[in-house]
């Protein structure tokens, strides 16, 4: 069974009711001597009797005390009884008695939860309090819920720690309910295709099926011994950690794309919080975990024929939009070259559209491999093309100018053909706009053609070609 802390802001008092017990912890000062060593459990007579107000007599309370439904005890930081306030036989039919360890008998997946609760108690102010649950063990041996309150009485003279007070928390019926649902869904969530995790604030499981394990590339007793994080990419961690620490603050979900794995697995990561239980304690975060590699693979299929030209592989006009935006944003000094081919009308004619594509793939790869760092090469449409540059100086300009053209006039089929280029090339100005930078370039490009046109109709070829 699962159980949940609650932080309160407590007040240096405790409500203390008659159905309830009360463990009070004493603090150990660095400078205060150790207590003396406890005699041993069956030497103690029985638990001690807290001092009686005038108005109650001794025998009265000690008449009192078999019918407490809660046990009120005081423990030092070694975690030792150092006064107890409960039944004779003690709650679950186990008398605690002063000098026993408080932790004796609790289930041990609860102990160090309560231990750390604990700490984290003596390390706070006073009237710090918190709430939690833990399981007990009974006389026969099983198991039962209690409910526990923890508050910080340091500011108290008399009682300079801690106390504890501690009830049973449900019926037999009702915990062994608890308990068939817990059975229940972790056997559903173990049969599940998915991986499957219950995560604390800090990204450790609590629970965990074998899918995730496997999916995550380790085995199902070390991913719930660590965190998360552990077993992920180093790339993928800070993001995790970040985003689990979100959602137990705040409801809310979030899905992340992991890095691929050793053995190339794409994964989905999707972490989910809900409204808050209205304990005030932190939410735990639910991971599902999805091998997404073939999906991936599929979506960048289709995001490559929706960005790139199918016949040349360079990317398309759609695309160019977008990444000329970016760039603009960005502030960088842009450098658009537009090229369109001369003569590639009358290869469709003569040739056919068979010919014709073949010419423009070839000029799409020469293009492409005319290419400096950090440059693109784009086909706009029928036989015009893009190339976006940046940062270049003046002799940079006519360097761009140059591999161009000389890039269409060393491609076989295209000189063969002799088909040429014709280029225009603009810079970005101030506040540009993606289609205002082309349509610039698209008219300088228009007009170095017809300057060309009116000197040599074979200029554009011939000029570019080597020797």
């Amino acid at each position: 069974m699962e159980t949940a802390d609650e932080d309160l802001a407590g007040t240096p008092g405790s409500d203390v009711g008659p159905d309830q017990s009360v463990l009070v912890v004493a603090a150990e000062g660095p400078d205060e001597p150790a207590p003396a060593e406890a005699p041993p459990v069956d030497d103690v007579p029985g638990p001690p009797v807290a001092p009686v107000a005038p108005d109650i007599s001794s025998e009265m309370l000690a008449a009192l005390l078999p019918y407490l439904q809660e046990a009120v005890m005081v423990v030092r930081e070694n975690w030792r009884v150092v006064a107890n306030l409960a039944p004779p036989q003690g709650l679950s039919d186990r008398p605690r008695r002063v000098g026993t360890h408080v932790m004796s008998h609790l289930h041990p997946d609860d102990a160090l939860r309560l231990f750390e609760r604990g700490s984290e108690g003596f390390l706070a102010a006073p009237g710090w309090t918190t709430r939690t649950t833990a399981r007990v063990q009974q006389r026969d041996g099983s198991f039962e819920p209690y409910d526990i309150t923890i508050h910080n009485r340091r500011d108290d003279p008399v009682i300079d720690g801690m106390v504890i007070c501690s009830r049973r928390s449900a019926t037999s019926e009702e915990a062994s309910s608890t308990a068939s649902t817990a059975i229940r869904v972790e056997m559903f969530a173990e049969l599940l295709p998915i991986g499957v995790a219950v995560l604390s604030p800090k990204g450790q499981p609590l629970f965990a099926n074998p899918v995730a394990a496997e999916l995550l590339g380790t085995e199902l007793e070390p991913l719930c011994k660590g965190r998360l994080m552990d077993v992920l990419a180093e790339v993928d961690r800070c993001r995790v950690a970040e985003t689990i620490a979100e959602l137990a603050g705040k409801p809310g979900r979030r899905r992340l794309l992991l890095d691929p794995n050793q053995e190339g697995r794409r994964l989905e990561l999707d972490l989910g919080s809900g409204q808050p239980t209205g304990t005030g304690g932190p939410q735990l975060v639910i991971a599902t975990i999805s091998d997404v590699t073939q999906g991936y693979a599929r979506e960048q299929q289709l995001e490559h024929r929706a960005n790139h030209d199918g016949l040349t592989g360079l990317a398309n006009r759609t695309w160019l939009l977008d990444h000329l935006h970016d760039r603009i944003e960005r502030g960088d000094e842009l450098v658009v070259a537009f090229l369109d081919l001369d003569r590639f009308k009358s290869v469709n004619d003569r040739l056919g559209h068979v010919a014709g594509d073949a010419v423009l793939a070839a000029v799409g790869a020469g293009l492409r491999d005319c290419l400096h760092d950090g440059e693109v090469a784009v086909r706009v449409g029928g036989d015009e093309f893009v190339i976006v540059s940046s940062g270049l100086t003046d002799d940079g300009v006519a360097d761009l100018d140059q591999r161009i053209r000389l890039a269409v006039a060393t491609v076989p089929a295209a000189r063969r053909q002799q088909v040429g280029a014709s280029v225009g090339v603009v810079r970005s100005v101030a506040d540009d706009e993606p289609k205002a930078l082309l349509r610039r370039a698209d008219a300088a490009m228009y007009g170095e053609k017809r300057r060309t046109d009116r000197r040599d109709p074979n200029a554009s070829v011939l000029a570019a070609a080597p020797d």
